[in-house]
């Protein structure tokens, strides 16, 4: 059985238009069934590609961390890196706020929006600007942190990190 090919249509740029009537079983398809060997395997190879390669530093915009740079679980949540991230850097733009982070913008203004709607953070405009200040004296959301503020958080990030040599010699108590 062979199959006509479809008569041009002045409505075949419709996917509706463009193929009247149910679909054909496999089995009414002219030809063979291709074998499993025949389909598209993995990518190519960057040499297989026409054109020069570029090295990552000639790609626009700050690297993020691939899979293998970032751990399988982390102690903070995203909101939680947000949230460090305006408090150290209140005038960060949102590309900033995302890099540093390693999430995409668009989830970074979700975020924004999420810790904003709790009361944890507001917004300022300046000019074209828009600066996120931090609402002191909020509590955590979960109920087995609730009675702690995130002001604690906030304050353990902003000291610096205590290097190898600062630790007592010894066992700690």
């Amino acid at each position: 059985m062979t199959v006509p090919p479809p008569a041009p249509d002045k409505g075949a740029h419709r996917p509706e238009a463009a193929l009247p009537g149910p679909a054909l079983p496999a089995a009414a398809l002219p030809g063979p069934a291709l074998p499993a060997a025949a389909l598209p395997g993995p990518a190519l190879p960057a040499a297989a590609l026409p054109g020069p390669a570029l090295p990552a530093a000639a790609l626009p915009g700050p690297a993020l961390p691939g899979p293998a740079a970032r751990p399988s679980w982390t102690f903070l949540t995203n909101h939680g890196h947000v949230l460090l991230s305006v408090a150290a850097e209140p005038q960060a733009r949102i590309i900033d706020i995302a890099a540093r982070v390693g999430i995409t913008p668009r989830s970074t203004l979700q975020i924004l929006k999420d810790l904003e709607d709790g009361g944890y953070l507001h917004r300022v405009r300046a000019g074209r600007r828009t600066r996120y200040a931090i609402e002191p004296h909020q509590h955590f959301r979960h109920p087995a942190t609730a009675s702690w503020e995130i002001d604690g958080l906030i304050g353990l990030f902003a000291r610096p990190a205590p290097s190898n040599g600062s630790l007592p010699p010894g066992p700690v108590p």
